[in-house]
């Protein structure tokens, strides 16, 4: 029996496959791909644990420090709770304001300012796990070593980003310059031999 496959199919079929091979990195990225990377100088979305500082100009009684509760919202004297979580500070004092002009305070003045984002979590072989301030522009590598630095046992090039809520967690595989956020958690797995 003769084969019909020839030397110029299979060259066929190797430049096609060569031409389709840079394409399949192409995408957005989904668990285990690189996570979004935030742009420098960008606005970090607010979240639960977040400390605020609110100034309601001329209204000494709301002008506090306050807390982002679980939900997402701060409670406000006597305009009650008010959803900011996922926004940014210029959303969150929009929504505030909106809030305080239904009757509580004639054009009201706000601005939000972050006292300390939520920490970030280092676990699994670093030296030091556990939580630790976010600072901006911090990336991964930078995690680790104020967690100590790598165990010996560091599966190093295995390195998780965890980001998000449990109902909406994603997973990313890191790299050393992979940009962390506030409330992200770095689990550094255990090598195998």
């Amino acid at each position: 029996m003769k084969s019909t496959f020839t030397f110029p199919a299979l060259s066929a079929c190797l430049l096609a496959l060569a031409a389709v091979a840079p394409l399949t990195g192409c995408g957005s990225a989904g668990p285990g791909g690189s996570p979004p990377v935030p742009l420098a100088g960008q606005p970090v979305p607010l979240g639960p644990g977040d400390r605020l500082h609110i100034t309601v100009y001329g209204q000494d009684l709301m002008t506090n420090d306050y807390m982002v509760d679980r939900d997402g919202s701060v409670a406000l004297p006597l305009a009650g709770r008010v959803q900011i979580g996922g926004m940014v500070t210029a959303d969150a004092e929009a929504a505030i304001r909106k809030k305080l002009s239904k009757g509580i305070v004639v054009d009201p003045n706000v601005t939000v300012d972050v006292i300390q984002y939520r920490p970030i979590y280092v676990i699994g072989e670093v030296n030091k796990p556990g939580a630790y301030d976010y600072t901006s522009n911090i990336v991964m590598i930078n995690a680790v070593a104020l967690a100590g630095g790598f165990t010996y046992r560091a599966g190093k090039e295995a390195v998780t980003v965890l980001r998000g809520s449990e109902a909406s967690e994603q997973r990313y595989r890191a790299t050393q310059t992979t940009a962390l956020q506030p409330g992200d958690v770095v689990l550094v797995p255990e090598r195998f031999f």
